[in-house]
């Protein structure tokens, strides 16, 4: 079970999503053929908690380790972060955060 989920929250300019969406999902997919990275999910931010003029979305990554986590960031993030920069500049706005799992329910 993934231990570590590294959680991506974007805010996408309203008249670039039709653009924004198809790049995104190629890019999970980039994402995941990376070592350590285990699954992915993309989430839709409920319009009435988007910003204003953008449209909101949330890539949840679990990974194996903190440690593939680490290793992502030391060898592919600025790589992987550059493609949208260079496509999107400043029309997305991301904010990353970093969660660990210290207990999971099952039902």
């Amino acid at each position: 079970m993934a231990r570590t989920l590294y959680e991506v929250n974007i805010e996408i300019e309203r008249d670039l999503i039709d653009e924004y969406d198809p790049w995104l999902k190629a890019h999970v997919a980039e994402m995941l053929a990376l070592p350590g990275f285990e699954s992915a999910e993309i989430f839709a931010v409920d319009s009435a908690q988007a910003v204003p003029e953008s449209v909101g979305r949330v890539v949840h990554y679990r990974l194996s380790s903190r440690q593939a986590l680490d290793d992502y960031i030391k060898r592919h993030a600025r790589t992987m972060r550059g493609q949208g920069t260079q496509r999107f500049a400043d029309r997305v706005r991301i904010r990353r955060r970093v969660l660990e799992v210290i207990d999971a329910g099952k039902r």
